[in-house]
């Protein structure tokens, strides 16, 4: 394949998120936004709980505490699809967003 057959990537962004900022993405994911799914990825010594459908409040409580290495989200926002996947890092809570047009 060459490099004009790849598609490009879609655009992505990243931030770092203390305790407050992730409480008001979760408060604006409930008010703003259109759920598709939400993925958890346990952590280590838990069970996986990816097969069972997941709520927002549910995955906001394990990241807050700590309690899985990762929550996917995907969601539908002013004509678009978003995925924000959420992972717990030593200085806060690492978001990486992406829009797939």
């Amino acid at each position: 394949m060459n490099q004009s057959d790849d598609q490009p990537l879609p655009p992505m962004s990243e931030a770092l998120l203390d305790d407050e900022q992730l409480a008001a993405l979760f408060d604006d994911l409930r008010r703003l936004v259109r759920i598709d799914g939400i993925v958890i990825k346990a952590g280590r010594g838990r069970a996986d709980d990816t097969a069972r459908p997941q709520r927002l409040e549910e995955a906001h409580a394990m990241l807050a505490q700590r309690m899985v290495r990762g929550v996917q989200i995907r969601y539908r926002y002013d004509g678009a699809a978003w995925c924000d996947t959420l992972m717990p890092v030593a200085q806060g809570i690492r978001l990486v967003r992406i829009r797939h047009d």
